[in-house]
């Protein structure tokens, strides 16, 4: 699907364009999102605007809404329909994560929102489609990680599974591929250090 695609799919639930092209941004680069980063996306005051778009969201059972510990409220678009709507049913940003990954994923969005000039490869198959595809790196050579089945001896390989945002810069004819670490804060974890091996 393409983004218009997906944009056209949520507003028949019933979304306004702007709603339903934030929706989709959201769920594609994060599953989480804040009030003020509709109001930043839409160019609206605080009020009638993201009221009425998160009684369209809870009511239709798309998402759901949590405090965090700092007392901000956080929205997570969590529905399989929802995801399935835009082509999307396994999307991993569905699935509950810890605060210190949901402030990752916020912070990811973020940038998202503050850079949107770029062409962003959003979900797994793009970027395995880019990178394999147009240049022509071979798929061993990605980020991967293998996961097990609980119920079956069955493995699934996925690629590019931090969901970090990668993407495209001019010229169009030989665009650079960025890529964006997000910092989770988790001392314990030597995260930077594990990103750069798993992209080199």
């Amino acid at each position: 699907m393409t983004s218009d695609d997906r944009i056209r799919a949520l507003e028949a639930f019933g979304y306004t364009l702007s709603e339903a092209a934030f929706l989709c941004l959201a769920a594609l680069h994060s599953g989480y999102f804040l009030r003020r980063q509709f109001r930043r996306f839409a160019n609206a005051s605080r009020g009638y605007r993201d009221d009425l778009l998160i009684e369209k969201l809870l009511s239709k059972k798309h998402g759901q809404v949590f405090t965090s510990g700092k007392k901000t409220i956080v929205y997570h678009l969590c529905s399989r329909p929802f995801y399935s709507t835009i082509g999307q049913p396994n999307n991993r940003h569905r699935r509950e994560r810890p605060p210190f990954a949901v402030k990752a994923k916020l912070m990811a969005f973020d940038y998202v929102l503050a850079n949107q000039e770029h062409r962003y490869l959003a979900i797994e198959e793009e970027k395995v489609g880019y990178f394999t595809g147009e240049l022509g790196i071979e798929i061993d050579l990605l980020p991967i990680k293998t996961y097990s089945s609980r119920k079956t001896e069955s493995t699934t390989d996925r690629y590019f599974v931090d969901k970090f945002p990668i993407f495209l810069t001019a010229p169009s004819h030989q665009p650079v591929v960025s890529f964006c670490y997000i910092d989770e804060a988790v001392i314990a974890t030597p995260g930077f250090e594990t990103y750069l091996k798993q992209y080199m």
